[in-house]
């Protein structure tokens, strides 16, 4: 088989990838009815799920991998270290911030109908 064959029978989403808020609900059969002030709480909720998870995973980074190339001084200069992690702590700071601002939003008030 060809190589470009072979991409195209791969499956477009992975099995173990769960849906996400939107995906579940363009799947449902009552979409039609969905209040929008509903549907823009659930993505908004979506958002800050994820930003929870990047916020996370920046964390264990600079907690894990960072740290520790830090204190290895013998493997990794400081020229190093900048190249391979890059601003990861201020980016994390500026997620962080990013996510309290998101998660204060008046807008995320849920709306009933």
């Amino acid at each position: 088989a060809e190589y470009g064959e072979e991409l195209r029978n791969l499956p477009v989403r992975s099995p173990e990838r769960r849906m996400t808020i939107l995906e579940r609900m363009t799947a449902s059969p009552n979409r039609n009815k969905l209040n929008p002030d509903w549907v823009r709480q659930k993505v908004i909720e979506e958002i800050i799920s994820h930003e929870e998870s990047y916020v996370g995973n920046l964390r264990d980074v600079i907690q894990g991998p960072l740290k520790q190339a830090r204190l290895r001084a013998d493997l990794f200069s400081s020229e190093q270290i900048m190249r391979i992690f890059g601003n990861i702590e201020e980016l994390c700071e500026f997620q962080v911030e990013f996510l309290e601002k998101l998660k204060g939003s008046p807008e995320r008030v849920v709306h009933t109908s």
